[in-house]
C-alpha cells in the first residue's frame, strides 16, 4: 500500500476535518503500491494542494479536490478557456478554475520552488529552440521535465458522463466513478534515471503540511481583539498595531464573525500576492475547515486586473480614482458589491485605492474595515503623524499588546530604536 503523510487515520483524527471527496480520493489511492507516497494538503513554500502523490523517479501528481455541486455553476468553454460562475438568487460569482489552480502549483513548483526543474526546462527549452531554428548549436536533455508534474481535479459529486456534458472532454478532470489509481498510474509509469538531483529536490519541496506537524489549535483572542474582531452593520473601523500584536488573527476572526453573520463571501483584499496563502490559512486555522469560496481573498492590483479586463478600463484609471470620476462609478454601478470588506496591509494602498474599493465594492449599510502597520511602510505610501492615510474618518483602534517575544527583548528593541535610529519615531515600536 502507498504511504500516507499524514497517515489517513491522522487525517481523520485532525482539528481540520477532510472534506468527503478528499477522504473518498485517499481511500481509493490506498491500491497504489508502496513506491507512491501520498501527501494530504502538503505545504509547497506557502501552496496547499489538496493532495500531492509522489513516486521518486517517475514524477508528481497533484490533485486538486472538489466537493461543488456543478449544478449551481454555470460553466462556460470558449476555446478551450474554462470559465466556473457561482450562481445564487441574485447574484453570479466567479470562481478560480480549479485546472487553473492545481496548474499554478505545477508552474510554481517549475519556475520558483525547483531549481533543478527550472534548469532543466530551461535547458529543454533551449534544445527545443535550437532545432526550431536549425541552429548549429546541440543542447543535451536528459529527457522532458514538463512530464514530470501531472495535474488533475476530482469532482466527488459528479461521475464521467456529467462532467463530460457539463464540462466536455478533458483527461484532467475526475469523476466519482474514475479510476483515480490508473490514471495515476499511467502517469508516473515512466522512469527517469537522469532526473535523480530533480526528484530529490521535489522530495524536499513537498513537506507535510503546519496542520498536521503542530496539530494546530484555535488560538484564543483577548478581550480587546474579541472586540475589534466582532462585526456590525453598517461599520467603518480602522486597526493598527505593530508586528506580532495579532491583526492578522483579529482579521481572520473578523471574516470568519461576517460570514456567520451574513452567510455571504467576505472579501479581503491585501497588498502583497504573497499574502495570499498566509491569510487563507489563518482563517482555516481559526475556522477550522478549508476556506473554500467563503472568503474571496485577492492582491489589489489582482483585482484591479480582473475589473479592467472585465469592463475594458484602463488600470491608470483606477489608480488615479477619485470621486469626481463619475464615469467609472456609473459602469460600475452595477458590479458585485459584498457586504463585508476587510483590507491588510492598509499602510501599503494609496488613499485612491481605498476611495476606489469603498465607492465602488462595498455594499450599502456593509462593514468596511482597514488594517494597518506604519512601521511597515516600505513603499513609502503617504502617512498622516506616522500612521495610515485612509478614508475612514475617526480615532484609530490599537492593538497594543505583543505576542512574539518577551517584554525584556521588546523594551530592548524599542531602547535601542529609541537610541540609535534616530531617523525612526520610536512610537512606531509600540
Amino acid at each position: 500500500m502507498a504511504k500516507f503523510i499524514p497517515s489517513i487515520e491522522e487525517v481523520i483524527n485532525g482539528r481540520v476535518k477532510p472534506q468527503a471527496g478528499e477522504l473518498d480520493a485517499l481511500y481509493k489511492l490506498q491500491n497504489l503500491d508502496d513506491s507512491y507516497e501520498v501527501y494530504f494538503n502538503p505545504m509547497l513554500n506557502g501552496d496547499f494542494p489538496d493532495i500531492v502523490v509522489f513516486r521518486h523517479g517517475y514524477g508528481v501528481f497533484i490533485i486538486e479536490v472538489k466537493d461543488w455541486d456543478l449544478r449551481s455553476y454555470i460553466v462556460e468553454n470558449d476555446n478551450d478557456k474554462l470559465t466556473f460562475n457561482l450562481e445564487n438568487q441574485t447574484h453570479q460569482y466567479e470562481i478560480k478554475n480549479p485546472l487553473d489552480q492545481a496548474n499554478s502549483y505545477k508552474s510554481n513548483i517549475m519556475n520558483l520552488y525547483s531549481q533543478e526543474l527550472l534548469h532543466a526546462k530551461i535547458l529543454y527549452d533551449l534544445d527545443a529552440m535550437t532545432k526550431k531554428h536549425f541552429i548549429n548549436i546541440h543542447v543535451k536533455t536528459l529527457g522532458n521535465p514538463y512530464e514530470l508534474i501531472n495535474t488533475a481535479v476530482y469532482f466527488y459529486k459528479h461521475d464521467k458522463n456529467y462532467l463530460y456534458n457539463k464540462i466536455k472532454n478533458r483527461e484532467e478532470i475526475l469523476g466519482n466513478d474514475s479510476d483515480i489509481c490508473a490514471v495515476v498510474k499511467s502517469k508516473l509509469s515512466t522512469k527517469n534515471e537522469n532526473f535523480d538531483n530533480i526528484f530529490d529536490d521535489l522530495k524536499n519541496i513537498i513537506n507535510t503540511s503546519l496542520d498536521f506537524v503542530e496539530q494546530r489549535q484555535i488560538v484564543s483572542l483577548d478581550k480587546e481583539q474579541e472586540r475589534l474582531a466582532s462585526i456590525s452593520y453598517p461599520e467603518q473601523k480602522k486597526i493598527k498595531g505593530i508586528a506580532g500584536s495579532g491583526k492578522s488573527l483579529v482579521m481572520a476572526q473578523k471574516a470568519i464573525n461576517a460570514y456567520k453573520a451574513t452567510g455571504e463571501a467576505v472579501l479581503i483584499i491585501c497588498y502583497n500576492i504573497t499574502l495570499l496563502s498566509k491569510i487563507r490559512d489563518n482563517i482555516s486555522q481559526q475556522l477550522g475547515s478549508k476556506v473554500e469560496n467563503r472568503f474571496i481573498i485577492k492582491h489589489f492590483h489582482g483585482l484591479v486586473g480582473s475589473i479592467s479586463k472585465d469592463y475594458d478600463i484602463k488600470v491608470s484609471h483606477i489608480n488615479k480614482y477619485s470621486k469626481s470620476n463619475n464615469d467609472l462609478d456609473m459602469l460600475l454601478e452595477n458590479d458585485q458589491k459584498y457586504k463585508t470588506i476587510l483590507i491588510d496591509e492598509g499602510q501599503d494602498f494609496q488613499y485612491e485605492w481605498f476611495e476606489f474599493i469603498k465607492n465602488n465594492l462595498l455594499a450599502q449599510g456593509g462593514s468596511y474595515t482597514i488594517f494597518c502597520d506604519a512601521a511597515q511602510n516600505i513603499y513609502e505610501r503617504d502617512q498622516d503623524a506616522k500612521e495610515c492615510k485612509t478614508n475612514i474618518i475617526g480615532r484609530w483602534n490599537e492593538l497594543k499588546k505583543y505576542y512574539r517575544s518577551s517584554e525584556f527583548l521588546y523594551d530592548f528593541c524599542a531602547d535601542f530604536n529609541n537610541t540609535n535610529l534616530i531617523s525612526q519615531d520610536s512610537e512606531e515600536m509600540r
